[in-house]
């Protein structure tokens, strides 16, 4: 699946888009922008089947953004089964998961 977003931050800290997102609403991964840092990521609570993790990976990836102050922010989000690759402004965060319900 791809997902295409672009916002317009009008003064929001912090902003994005939840994917995997459990029918309760509990477990999910948020790919984000942080207006305060200038960074981009991916985070969240899904639980891994990885035998080396026990328990869920919150920060799955994050780097610096080099978006200008005042230009929109364009997500573009891969999803397949055990795979979230996204793309700010162009700008690369891969994240691999193994989902317990894909």
């Amino acid at each position: 699946m791809e997902i295409r977003a672009e916002f317009e931050n009008q003064g929001a800290s912090r902003f994005g888009v939840k994917v995997r997102l459990s029918k309760d609403g509990k477990t999910f991964v948020k790919v984000f922008y942080d207006a305060k840092t200038s960074e981009y990521g991916v985070e969240g609570n899904v639980p891994t089947v990885l035998p080396s993790v026990d328990s869920t990976i919150p920060n799955l990836g994050r780097g610096p953004s080099y978006i200008p102050n005042g230009k929109p922010v364009q997500l573009r989000i891969f999803l397949d089964k055990a795979l979230i690759e996204t793309f700010v402004n162009g700008q690369t965060c891969t994240t691999s998961l193994e989902d317990t319900n894909p």
